[in-house]
């Protein structure tokens, strides 16, 4: 296991920039038009939560594509009402 101070002494190396440029190059050297970031929040502002993951993948030139995103529909509201406020207590 890693502690927080040993993880930071690796911040440097920008670990998730190196992940993200190899993929982009593959996805090149095979042929695709897009690559999937994944997961940005919607909130595009200096300052809002999220905000930070919107300015690193703008960093690659990123284009948003806004898809209908995802929703729950609880087939049984009352022990979904039951285990959301279990959720929280734990």
């Amino acid at each position: 296991m890693f502690t927080i101070l040993q993880l930071s002494n690796y911040r440097d190396f920008r670990g998730p920039y190196a992940i993200h440029w190899h993929m982009i190059q593959e996805a090149i050297k095979e042929g695709y038009d897009f690559y999937n970031f994944y997961g940005i929040s919607g909130y595009f502002e200096p300052g809002k939560e999220g905000y930070g993951v919107f300015d690193f993948k703008r960093g690659f030139n990123a284009i948003v594509h806004e898809y209908i995103g995802n929703f729950i529909l609880p087939c049984k509201p009352f022990i979904f009402k039951i285990y959301n406020n279990l959720k929280h207590i734990c």
